[in-house]
């Protein structure tokens, strides 16, 4: 009698074929699994790339178009006044110390969050600060907008100047810088008082070879007609030199406007 020891190789064969055809579809199917997630959380990210924009977008569009009714420099620090309902728990404190800071907008701390839909949202935080004083100054704002959609968060940071001028500064409509005698520079400039009280004129002479801004506080008064106008000499000149002038005139209220002069040689 003989044995067959070849019985059941068959079902066992079978067995491991099934076991690594299970494993080859269980590794595709993680792998299109961590590919679709990677698909899906990068549409995700452009979306709230997208929202952080929209944030931004948002404050700079209010900074530089809405500008409050006191007649402030800039526009940001009076967002949650212009933005209404499309800016939630929004929020506004002094920054630095500065007392008027956010009066005139230059100095303060502004805080919102915007809902689109279930889900998705952008939450913005800005602050804004002098860095400078003098020939009108600038502010910079800093702006930070995160954007989330769906768990997922991505940020825009922004730097942003702003000349501290304002369309409700003096109206300089004219302006003169000459020499006589050789060295001696005349500063004149002419300025539209008409509903405003000037606090100072101040000109700022500098050239190519000094690296100094002499400064020159020009004097005047109302001629009439709502004009003024203020001037000053300065003695320095020196032959063959070629000089620059910038005038900055501020109102008594402290709204700033700056003109540049042509430049002058003695």
């Amino acid at each position: 009698m003989t044995t067959n020891n070849q019985k059941g190789v068959s079902l066992i064969i079978t067995f491991f074929i099934m076991l690594i055809i299970l494993a080859v579809v269980l590794s595709v199917s993680l792998i299109l699994y961590s590919e679709v997630k990677v698909i899906r959380n990068i549409g995700n990210s452009v979306i709230a790339f997208y929202l952080a924009d929209s944030g931004a977008e948002k404050v700079l569009y209010y900074d530089r178009k809405v500008m409050p009714s006191t007649g402030a420099i800039r526009g940001i620090c009076d967002i949650c006044n212009s933005c209404g309902t499309d800016c939630d728990n929004c929020s506004v404190a002094f920054a630095n110390g500065v007392s008027d800071g956010c009066t005139k907008c230059t100095s303060c701390h502004i805080a919102f969050t915007t809902s689109i839909v279930q889900g998705s949202s952008y939450n913005v935080v800005a602050d804004v600060v002098p860095i400078s004083s003098g020939q009108c100054g600038i502010s910079q704002g800093n702006v930070e907008s995160y954007g989330t959609y769906l768990g997922t968060t991505r940020a825009i940071k922004l730097n942003v100047t702003k000349q501290a001028g304002s369309a409700l500064g003096p109206d300089i409509t004219d302006k003169s810088v000459y020499f006589s005698g050789g060295h001696v520079m005349h500063i004149v400039a002419y300025i539209s008082e008409c509903a405003r009280n000037m606090d100072s004129v101040t000109a700022y002479i500098s050239n190519s070879q000094d690296s100094n801004v002499v400064t020159i506080s020009l004097t005047g008064g109302n001629n009439g007609n709502c004009m003024s106008t203020y001037a000053n000499t300065w003695n320095g000149g020196i032959s063959g030199v070629t000089y620059y002038v910038s005038i900055s005139a501020i109102s008594n209220s402290g709204y700033c406007t700056s003109v540049t002069a042509d430049p002058a040689q003695p």
